[in-house]
């Protein structure tokens, strides 16, 4: 009976294209449903947003995310009125970070809990309705995108140049969105030495290649900053007006509290003052951190660097959106910890294959309700609310 049942069970498991099928339909019913009549209209950013977009002109002048404008531009052209020609840009941008997410939680993981584990951080509200928001805010997920490219390059035995080139115009297209450019130093200070050895074998003339087209992408944004310093501050996350060293401190505690307990102010992309992560990826990183710091604890080092630096930049801006910048990091701690809990129900029953159906169903559900979660929160009760339905009004 027990060999019926794992027969049956892997060779359920081993049809990916099933997997693959019901990913595509979580997808469009996440980031493509009812893309333009969730909500009333537009909200005011989404107004701005689009105004901005309308011309290369105008993007060389508010080149704040640039490479998405160029996205948005481009669907304006077809359609300068609808709200998804303003939006379907972040749909894109959303699909890839999660792409790179999936890519990276692989890796790292194995596929299995890479794909429970990228099914959980795009189903993440702020990660869906930022998604399906035209102001821009998707962008400061982009961390995951360096992130991939960098873990590729160091593990790629082949395409290495082509890859090393794709991190260099990456980083440069990437500084447009505020807050990259710290993520960007900092990386290239921590990781320079292993990426060094790793683009040994790379032509140099190769790599002058990339660093020119690279410079050639970041002209536009140097040139436009000359003329109007206004934007190195929003590249760097500097505040307007600095607040006082207590009010930061006090900032900075109600940020981590956002994380999980409650936010310090509603925000148009978040619903009233809840938390960003639910009880069960908050379960799962606590989990992750434990197997991290001892299986891996550089890389645990790195992703709470990255997390740290996101509620920094959010405490001194006083704007919980800036903790995107840190959810991926959250999301691959929530992989690690899937990972762990699987691997010790395994190490229990090594040998026995019904404890590890057991577990996979286990992982499955939590998976389910994480995705239960996500879509009631960002699909049903964020556009029902009063405070989203005052907000996006405009047309």
């Amino acid at each position: 009976m027990f060999k019926v049942v794992r027969a049956w069970v892997g060779q359920f498991l081993s049809l990916r294209w099933l997997g693959y099928v019901v990913l595509a339909i979580l997808v469009f019913f996440l980031f493509f449903w009812r893309l333009s009549g969730l909500v009333p209209g537009l909200a005011p950013s989404e107004i701005s947003a689009r105004a901005t977009s309308l011309g290369v002109h105008t993007i060389y002048h508010d080149p704040i995310n640039g490479p998405l404008k160029l996205i948005q531009y481009a669907f304006l052209k077809i359609s300068p009125t609808s709200a998804v020609s303003i939006r379907l840009g972040s749909v894109i941008v959303a699909c890839l970070f999660g792409l790179c997410f999936y890519r990276l939680a692989s890796s790292w993981f194995g596929r299995l809990i890479g794909l429970f584990a990228s099914l959980i951080f795009i189903s993440l509200p702020l990660f869906v309705i930022a998604g399906r928001t035209g102001d821009g805010q998707i962008m400061l997920f982009s961390p995951i995108l360096l992130s991939w490219l960098y873990f590729w390059l160091l593990k790629s035995e082949k395409h290495k140049s082509q890859i090393w080139a794709l991190l260099l115009l990456s980083a440069a297209a990437l500084v447009y969105t505020p807050g990259i450019l710290w993520f960007v130093a900092a990386g290239m200070v921590i990781t320079r030495k292993r990426v060094m050895a790793a683009i040994a074998d790379i032509k140099p003339w190769i790599s002058g290649l990339a660093l020119l087209a690279a410079a050639g992408t970041i002209t536009p944004l140097i040139l436009s900053s000359i003329s109007q310093p206004a934007i190195i501050k929003r590249l760097l996350l500097i505040p307007t007006d600095w607040q006082s060293a207590l009010t930061v401190a006090k900032n900075f505690g109600w940020m981590l509290l956002a994380l999980f307990a409650k936010s310090p102010a509603h925000n148009q992309l978040i619903l009233g003052r809840t938390p960003l992560l639910s009880v069960v990826v908050l379960a799962l990183v606590i989990f992750g951190v434990y197997a991290m710091q001892a299986a891996a604890r550089t890389k645990a080092a790195g992703l709470g660097l990255v997390i740290l630096l996101a509620v920094t930049a959010a405490a001194i801006n006083n704007n919980l959106v800036y903790l995107a910048l840190g959810l991926p990091a959250i999301g691959l701690l929530a992989a690690a910890g899937l990972r762990y809990l699987y691997i010790e129900w395994r190490n229990i029953f090594p040998r026995n294959p019904v404890p590890k159906t057991f577990a996979l169903i286990l992982i499955a559900a939590v998976t389910l309700s994480q995705l239960y979660f996500g879509i009631r929160y960002s699909l049903v009760a964020w556009p029902q609310s009063v405070a989203t339905r005052t907000t996006y009004v405009l047309k």
